[in-house]
């Protein structure tokens, strides 16, 4: 699978490139992917201020920071996303900086247009994104997987689709209140976990 992962590896961007395209898109009132519609477009928009926002006041802590910066071996990051998805944005500024952190190439592809790459990683049968793929810097292995969103934040959503008439609330917004209170600290421990796992698994030395 090694040709097929490069070429998936190529064909993405890197997070300042995904920032540009962004801002270009909320210009032009448009989103990413085949589907072009306002609601869309509102949500991109919505997108990019939550990216911002994430940019300026996330802070890694002395923990996960101390762990990135003593990273040993070689990884690339590669993130299955849409410019409209919330998930998306509450997300992937933490992981970029973290990617930052630990030396580690990280590029993002759209999923809509790489159905094929997006298919090998599921969650319960569906296309749920973002989903974060772990390569060996050779691209020839998937050491890991996470996604679409922490743990938490993720059994809202199951506790949801398991008894809808049982909830009263609007289940996304309580979503994104969720990311706001928490602060990315189940984020930044749950990708520092996956790293420890895939060191430990490799028997690499975990600092």
């Amino acid at each position: 699978m090694k040709s097929f992962f490069a070429e998936k590896w190529n064909q993405g961007v890197d997070y300042n490139t995904f920032l540009e395209q962004m801002k270009g898109w909320v210009d032009t009132q448009s989103t990413s992917g085949p589907v072009q519609n306002e609601a869309l477009a509102a949500f991109t928009k919505l997108n990019y201020s939550r990216l911002k926002k994430w940019n300026r006041i996330t802070k890694i802590n002395e923990e996960t920071t101390s762990f990135f910066q003593s990273q040993q071996g070689e990884y690339k990051w590669l993130m299955i996303i849409e410019a409209w998805c919330g998930d998306v944005a509450q997300n992937i500024a933490t992981i970029n900086q973290l990617a930052e952190l630990g030396g580690i190439p990280f590029k993002m592809i759209y999923r809509d247009e790489h159905l094929d790459l997006m298919d090998q990683f599921l969650t319960n049968g569906g296309r749920a994104i973002p989903k974060l793929i772990l390569f060996d810097g050779d691209l020839e292995n998937v050491l890991a997987e996470w996604g679409p969103r922490p743990a938490n934040a993720q059994q809202l959503m199951i506790d949801y689709k398991a008894n809808p008439e049982a909830y009263s609330g609007d289940v996304k917004e309580d979503i994104h209140r969720w990311y706001a209170v928490n602060k990315q600290q189940d984020l930044q421990r749950e990708i520092m976990t996956l790293m420890k796992n895939v060191k430990q698994s490799a028997d690499i030395p975990v600092n």
